[in-house]
């Protein structure tokens, strides 16, 4: 990790941004901060950072733009790709749960793991397979696998969304 000070072109805002190395197309995961306070929005952002050096005097380069966080992308039938976000906020909409998972294996097959609230039922459940089965707007098998506690790989962190199908 290297850190470096920005400066926002749209606001002129310093930021301090915490990032790794930039990549060939130019984006770079940032974390970034205001000077002493941590910008709450935008952790583990993608950013662009751009040509121009920063009007400071340090030559450290500006960002062109903040792109946001990397969601996965699911298949559906056809070859279409669809956003993971709608699928996201459905299944919190469904609630009754403290943990989610769902892994799409093939373009017919998805499991969805789920760590059950106190309050978890089977209507809940039913709320869930119809939300999954909504989002992927074909008929599809869908697993649901209860779970006490969904654990995190040995990369630390536990991702909500997987898309695991062949291209």
């Amino acid at each position: 990790m290297v850190e470096e000070d920005y400066t926002s072109i749209s606001s002129r805002l310093r930021l301090r941004a915490f990032t790794a190395p930039v990549c060939s197309t130019g984006v770079t995961n940032a974390r970034l901060t205001t000077p002493g306070r941590v910008a709450l929005a935008v952790i583990g952002d993608e950013v662009t950072l751009g040509p121009e050096r920063c009007p400071c005097g340090r030559g450290l380069p500006l960002l062109i733009r903040v792109h946001g966080k990397r969601r996965t992308m699911f298949r559906l039938t056809g070859g279409r790709l669809k956003h993971s976000s709608g699928l996201v906020h459905a299944i919190s909409l469904v609630g009754g749960h403290h943990q989610h998972q769902v892994v799409q294996k093939t373009l017919e097959h998805v499991i969805v793991r789920i760590v059950p609230t106190k309050a978890g039922s089977a209507d809940h459940s039913q709320q869930l397979h119809r939300a999954v089965q909504e989002f992927f707007e074909a008929p599809i098998q869908i697993d649901l696998e209860i779970k006490e506690r969904l654990e995190p790989p040995s990369r630390g962190k536990l991702q909500s969304m997987i898309c695991e199908a062949p291209h």
